[in-house]
């Protein structure tokens, strides 16, 4: 709605349930009806009025809303007709239902949310803002059940008529949450006292009188009075900050247990601390870190069974029922398996010879054989990714391909000992019951013959050496220490899968088994070489501190989506070794990029070849630079190595966009994959992405880092990205873990306090000093996204992911007003 003058005398505007209504003459500016048709819910969220000039009004504008989503009504520029009532009306419904609508109704749900009302000029108005959720009640009325949740008031200015300046009445079933008034500049005329009023008709409204406040005086506002205006919003928060004209000043400070909920007011400059922000420092300090200032409590654990299996379904239940299912199917084919060889009638040589641990060989080998159906699937990487855009990823977790994949190598260990074990004995029985064998020497001999001279005893030895190999070297701490020994290792898998295949006399039945694995696993291999020959090249190297390289790569015929990953392989460092890495890039880019830690053989390989020179200490250059880069045809600075790249393939972070809240934390260079979805999320704030709408509407980045030059790494990005956020769509909050030194702290001191960025980065968001606290910001995001899924991704060290997963399930709540957290985390 662009420019438009309205001339009314009631509700001017109406869209309600299954029509719409448009009406002139009306008395109000309100926004909204709520709640009006019983067993319905009103779901109405991001919704802007920006640029209102109301003179002598009351609402102007009246939304009634049944099932719809009403979005973005941007750029209300109205002169609105005098003699009218209020500047902006919330209305809800009571929860008993009081007629029929349109004159009458009540008893809906749903909730209001994320509403911002902006740059509003008032001349003479009777009620400047008036929220009120149990409108059109009757005495006796059940509260209403509709809620209002962030709900913001941006610079305001101008004057009333009546002595009330901000009304809210809440119910007390569901109350207000997140209520914020900034730069709210309302004044009333002089020397009137505070006036209360509430609404004797609704008993559903809270029994305190409703809050008002702003007068020009320059004396504080007594204690007594703002003991109500405390009870009044004791069912949700209300916060004040910046700076009012009229001669009070709102500042940040630890809540005291009277007023947890508000800032302290202070009169006059006389009274102001010595410390106090300025108005551009308070506006850089996030909300969602204003909450932070006080401890959250989780949510309430649900009593009813079905509601507990609800919960453990939002993180947990898909993984373990899959595993458990997995596990089930273990233990079915080993007991089958054991009762078939332990009963079968052409095995009774067999039995007497060796006893019951023949019938465990077999059953263990038979398990084994099942596993190997498995064990190559999830490190198909192609199949994987076209697997997860399928239905299927909500029954199976392919995100836990990794995971998987360990823990079936590991069942393929624990039965290869058993079986190995089991055939020991059954040598050790066989070379006792051999005739010809009479001293222990003799029985010595025909132990070892057994194990060595036989074709299934070779194989069988060659086959437990590659294992042990393989384990030896992927083992956490070894691949992480010696990535090239794990790579190299794990491929004697195919001498493993051959001595397998010669392990029995005849031909077997094991190729059955890794038959549709191995066809997979070729295919890729082969798709890996077909794509290494694409034209790739890199185009630009930049030398990052705390020993970080950037690799900004072209390739031809390549396609990308944002967190997801690639296999990179450079020929002059090693033919064979590809190792993963996260994107960085925006899939708007025409390049992709990726930030690389030089830790390891190969990265300290790859830096030399590609130019950089990190020194002995690790530091590197401290402020990075530019090393090298190539056009299209000719190479400038320096001849760059050639690069192949596999994939790219998909990830957990690649599903951010199905929420409409994310939470995205990334501790060091575990920040990478969500790079590229705020380069995404920024081109789509410029308009340089044309997918269409999305769910997203809120993200929350928190980077954990230990040392000030980390910050560097994405600096150009987080600053671009808060000088486009206009709406605040994006919180960027930075810990800092490393110990800060006495001197440091004193400058950053002195030069923090009235900077309108942060003294360590350069950014508009504070740098914060130690770790989070992560019950304050879980507790601090049901607060503010009631009735949300918040998508928690997560990219760093195991420690932190363990937490962060536990906190997703200690404050998801499954009730229909209830937060979800949903946890998902990087795997390589």
């Amino acid at each position: 709605m662009l420019n438009w003058d309205i001339t009314c005398g009631d509700d001017c505007l109406a869209v309600k349930g299954p029509r719409t209504l448009y009406a002139m003459g009306v008395t109000e500016l309100p926004l909204a009806q709520w709640g009006q048709y019983a067993n319905m819910s009103d779901l109405v969220e991001n919704v802007l009025l920006e640029n209102l000039t109301v003179s002598i009004v009351s609402f102007a504008i009246l939304m009634f809303l049944s099932t719809a989503i009403y979005r973005q009504i941007q750029r209300i520029d109205s002169k609105l007709q005098p003699n009218m009532d209020s500047g902006v009306y919330f209305k809800g419904w009571s929860g008993s239902v009081n007629g029929a609508p349109p004159t009458g109704g009540g008893g809906g749900g749903g909730f209001v949310r994320k509403v911002t009302a902006r740059n509003v000029v008032l001349d003479r108005v009777n009620h400047p803002v008036h929220v009120y959720q149990n409108n059109e009640g009757q005495h006796g009325d059940l509260p209403s059940q509709l809620m209002f949740s962030d709900l913001h008031f941006e610079n305001w200015t101008g004057t009333t008529l009546t002595t009330g300046i901000v009304d809210i009445e809440c119910s007390r079933a569901v109350g207000c949450a997140d209520v914020q008034f900034s730069n709210y500049q309302v004044t009333r005329p002089a020397n009137q006292p505070p006036r209360y009023s509430q609404n004797e008709n609704v008993s559903a409204a809270h029994p305190s009188p409703p809050f008002l406040f702003s007068r020009p005086s320059s004396k504080p506002l007594p204690s007594d009075l703002m003991k109500p205006f405390v009870r009044r919003v004791s069912s949700g928060t209300v916060k004040l900050f910046g700076k009012r004209e009229s001669g009070f000043h709102f500042v940040d400070r630890v809540a005291s247990p009277d007023d947890p909920d508000l800032a302290t007011i202070y009169s006059g400059d006389s009274n102001r601390p010595p410390l106090q922000r300025n108005k551009s420092e308070r506006w850089r300090i996030q909300p969602l870190q204003k909450r932070l200032r006080r401890a959250e409590k989780a949510p309430a654990r649900p009593k009813g069974v079905g509601q507990r299996i609800e919960l453990w379904m939002i993180n947990d239940g898909a993984r373990q029922i899959f595993f458990g299912v997995w596990i089930f199917l273990h233990i079915l084919v080993a007991a089958l398996g054991f009762i078939n060889y332990q009963f079968k009638d052409n095995l009774q040589n067999a039995r007497r010879t060796f006893g019951f641990t023949y019938a465990i060989a077999r059953t263990a080998a038979l398990v084994l054989h099942v596993n190997v159906i498995f064990i190559l699937l999830p490190v198909c990487r192609n199949f994987v990714s076209l697997l997860r855009r399928t239905p299927l990823n909500n029954i199976i977790p392919f995100d836990k391909n990794v995971t998987f994949h360990k823990a079936t190598g590991w069942s393929i260990v624990t039965w290869t000992v058993v079986h190995i074990i089991a055939h020991m004995v059954n040598f050790f029985r066989l070379a006792m019951s051999d005739v010809n064998a009479r001293t222990p020497q003799q029985r010595i001999v025909v132990f070892l013959e057994a194990n060595f001279t036989t074709g299934p005893g070779i194989t069988g030895w060659t086959m437990t050496i590659c294992l042990g190999m393989m384990t030896f070297f992927a083992t956490d701490k070894r691949r992480r220490q010696r990535f090239e020994w794990f790579w190299y290792s794990h491929h004697l898998f195919i001498l493993f899968f051959i001595s397998w295949q010669l392990h029995v006399e005849s031909a077997g039945v094991f190729w059955k088994y890794w038959l549709i694995g191995g066809l997979i696993w070729v295919y890729e291999r082969i798709l890996r070489e077909v794509r290494s020959r694409h034209i790739t090249y890199i185009s630009k190297v930049i030398q990052h501190p705390s020993n970080v390289m950037e690799l900004q790569i072209k390739k031809e015929k390549t396609k990308a989506r944002a967190g997801q990953y690639i296999f990179l392989s450079c020929p002059e460092v090693s033919y064979f070794q590809w190792h993963p890495f996260t994107l960085t890039s925006a899939p708007e880019e025409d390049y992709l990029s990726v930030h690389i830690r030089v830790i390891g053989d190969f990265t300290r390989a790859l830096a030399k070849a590609v130019g950089c020179d990190f020194d002995e200490a690790g530091k590197g250059s401290p402020t990075g630079g530019l090393v090298g880069w190539s056009g299209d045809k000719v190479v400038i600075n320096r001849v760059l190595p050639r690069v192949m790249i596999d994939g790219p393939f998909g990830s957990a972070s690649e599903d951010f966009l199905n929420f409409e809240t994310v939470l995205l934390v990334g501790a060091g260079i575990g920040v990478t994959p969500f790079a590229s979805i705020l380069k995404t999320i920024w081109y789509r704030m410029n308009g340089f992405n044309y997918s269409g709408p999305t769910r997203l509407s809120k993200v929350y980045f928190m980077w954990v880092i230990r040392d000030y030059d980390m910050a560097e790494w994405f600096h150009s990005l987080l600053a671009a990205i808060e000088e486009q956020d206009t709406q605040n769509k994006i919180e960027i909050n930075i810990y800092l873990t490393a110990k800060v030194e006495e001197d440091d702290i004193n400058n950053i001191m002195v030069h923090d306090v009235g900077a309108e960025k942060d003294t360590i980065t350069a950014l508009k968001a504070p740098t914060h000093f130690g770790r989070p606290s992560w019950d304050k910001v879980f507790g601090s995001i049901v607060e503010k996204h009631p009735s949300t899924e918040v998508g928690v991704f997560y990219c760093g060290p195991r420690a932190l992911s363990r937490e962060l997963h536990a906190m997703s399930n200690k404050y998801s709540d499954p009730s229909f007003r209830g937060t979800r957290f949903f946890f998902r985390k990087e795997n390589f």
